[in-house]
């Protein structure tokens, strides 16, 4: 086969798109369509992901937490380390907060609450009354004051072994839905005193973007032994099986997806094989090899599919920035989940991973779908496609 010849065959198959255009439109917005679905999609599911790591470390965790015994350590070195946004320093005693004759067990925390409310659930989380504002007053999950028969405004006693049991004042009451917090934990403003068995804990909550495994690393170098550092990677592994679900999820709907669009793409190939006998008889007369024209019609079917696919994702990311600019509201489906404790709305982000997997795919797919219309078109006999001239 000679340039020249090549040459005649790749202007039959430009002649082949314009002469059906029709259908060859029909064909390239299916494509386009389906990438740009598929790629609003992923950003979606990527957002959902977001949104849910961002309330779960929300809670109380923070992107690293790190707890150790003994003396505080200067926070300013840590805020000032690469991607830490904020540090969240707490004192933690466990002990029993008593009622009169009625006890339950719990974590007090005595934090920063003007630091807290910037970046964790509980502040957003008060049902009834305020945060605590001084170092005897008592911010109590609504499941624990229920249990203890507390309201606004009682005093209630914590108690720990061998020290002298300190009062405090129900100043408000917090609801996130999580047992743990709202049955086990209670809240005051950090002060100078501790108790015998109190420990440390930071939050630290980092830049979008950061690692939170390496930053974790880093501050396990800059706080030295005896701390225990742990990114939320660890301490969620719930939530990063979930992410992980999700994207095989997603997997599953890209390959049942652009199944059914190469199922298309061979039937559109299929009708344009068998209208074009004519042409790919006198192409093969003309000293096209089989092979040759069945590169032919791949071509055809390869410039269909990348155009689509650049026209599909294209429109996927004009999509991801317009909805990304109000977001999708879930609350109406997610009140009750602890994943999404603070916010439901989710903000589609586009990765590369979205962006070049569904064209990639929809190419494979298309291409693979092409073989058997492509191969038919090759194994042509020469006078049944001729017969008729």
């Amino acid at each position: 086969m000679n340039r020249p010849t090549f040459q005649l065959g790749l202007l039959l198959v430009r002649r082949s798109v314009t002469r059906r255009f029709g259908k060859a439109a029909i064909a390239f917005a299916g494509v386009a369509l389906a990438i740009a679905a598929l790629v609003l999609l992923e950003a979606i599911m990527e957002g959902v992901s977001d949104t849910m790591v961002r309330n779960s470390v929300a809670i109380h965790h923070g992107d690293i937490n790190a707890t150790w015994q003994g003396v505080d350590v200067p926070l300013d070195d840590l805020r000032r380390l690469p991607g830490v946004r904020r540090v969240l320093p707490r004192l933690c005693q466990s002990g029993v907060l008593a009622r009169g004759e009625t006890q339950a067990s719990l974590m007090l925390y005595a934090v920063e609450p003007e630091l807290e409310a910037q970046e964790t659930a509980v502040p957003r989380r008060i049902v009834e009354g305020r945060n605590a504002r001084s170092t005897d007053e008592l911010l109590v999950g609504r499941l624990l004051a229920e249990q203890l028969g507390a309201r606004l405004g009682d005093t209630l006693e914590f108690w720990q072994p061998g020290v002298p049991p300190r009062r405090f004042q129900v100043c408000g009451l917090f609801r996130t839905g999580i047992e743990l917090l709202d049955g086990k934990t209670a809240y005051t403003r950090r002060g100078t005193e501790s108790g015998p068995a109190a420990s440390r804990e930071i939050a630290v909550f980092t830049e979008p973007g950061v690692d939170p495994e390496a930053l974790a690393r880093r501050l396990r170098e800059r706080l030295g032994p005896g701390v225990r550092v742990t990114p939320w990677t660890t301490a969620l592994t719930e939530l990063v099986q979930l992410i992980a679900l999700n994207h095989v999820a997603m997997n599953v709907v890209h390959l049942l997806a652009l199944v059914v669009l190469g199922f298309g793409v061979s039937n559109t190939v299929f009708i344009s094989v068998s209208q074009r006998t004519r042409e790919l008889g006198l192409l093969k007369a003309m000293g096209f090899t089989p092979g040759g024209v069945a590169v032919l019609v791949l071509t055809e079917v390869l410039l269909l599919v990348l155009a689509a696919g650049l026209c599909g994702a294209g429109l996927g990311c004009v999509a991801v920035k317009a909805w990304g600019l109000h977001g999708l509201d879930l609350a109406r489906w997610t009140s009750e989940n602890p994943h999404f404790v603070i916010s439901g709305v989710v903000i589609p982000r586009l990765t590369l991973r979205g962006l070049l997997l569904p064209g990639a795919v929809a190419l494979c797919c298309g291409l693979v779908a092409a073989l058997l219309p492509a191969r038919r078109a090759g194994r042509l006999s020469v006078i049944e496609a001729l017969r008729g001239l």
